[in-house]
């Protein structure tokens, strides 16, 4: 995937050297979620990661009037995702990401256009927050989850006017579908309480040897300093289950597109 996209970077960059029909597009908008799926391992309540806000810059070339390519960038800031509820734990999960996509284009009309290619992740996290009270102890934690370098697609259909010299406006919708495999989980920082007042982590495993042996690895996974996904997990080790985060949406973006003319 990073092969292919590089070199349609290094196409695109090729070509606009003596085009005329080299631009720009600029976009956000509200994306929601789309083939949802369970959040974690052992759970119940599915969602995506994708649900949220995007912007998006993209770098094109018509090759004619119809035919053209883009290569776009794009941020991701996700809504909270109920991950776990009840029994005293509250989970909720949160994109953070940034994405690449290279695409082509297809212009229907003069004012109507379609785009199709390849998507992916260049980085990012998606934060794991939560709180988990029993008894008298409360902890509060946040985690990072780390995934495999993913490849997905999207597609858009859109529509565009011009406003001005060189400048259109446009409104897409625009479908992503993308999963990333889960890697590990790794813990950025928890705070333990009992009875209203904060602890040490001594304290804390004084209280966790008095708790039955089920609490025990409750809490410990959610506190373990990294957490392995794995197919097979050993009882009793900081690994869980393997499992894909969906990332995938529906959007509806809205945008400029400036035209170069060199």
């Amino acid at each position: 995937m990073k092969k292919i996209i590089l070199a349609g970077a290094f196409l695109l960059a090729t070509v606009s050297v003596s085009a005329q029909d080299f631009y720009a597009a600029f976009s956000a908008g509200a994306t929601g979620a789309a083939s949802q799926k369970t959040l974690r391992t052992g759970g119940d309540l599915q969602g995506s990661y994708g649900d949220g806000y995007q912007a998006h810059l993209r770098m094109g070339y018509l090759f004619n009037k119809t035919f053209g390519v883009d290569l776009g960038v794009g941020y991701l800031y996700g809504n909270d995702q109920q991950i776990a509820e009840g029994g005293g734990l509250d989970v909720v999960g949160r994109a953070r990401a940034f994405g690449i996509s290279l695409a082509g284009v297809v212009n229907l009309s003069e004012n109507v256009y379609v785009r199709a290619g390849l998507l992916s992740k260049l980085g990012g996290r998606t934060d794991i927050v939560g709180t988990l009270e029993q008894g008298g102890l409360k902890i509060d934690f946040e985690r990072d989850n780390k995934g495999s370098f993913p490849l997905g697609f999207n597609a858009a259909f859109g529509v565009k006017f011009k406003v001005a010299d060189k400048w259109q406006v446009f409104a897409e919708m625009e479908y992503q579908g993308i999963n990333v495999d889960a890697e590990k989980s790794v813990l950025d920082t928890y705070t333990a309480y009992l009875g209203g007042q904060e602890i040490s982590a001594e304290q804390l495993g004084a209280v966790l040897a008095t708790l039955p042996l089920e609490s025990q690895l409750q809490i410990g996974g959610l506190i373990a300093d990294e957490v392995t996904y794995v197919d097979n997990p050993t009882l009793g080790q900081p690994e869980t289950e393997s499992i894909q985060a969906p990332y995938s949406s529906f959007g509806l973006n809205i945008g400029v597109i400036y035209s170069f003319d060199w």
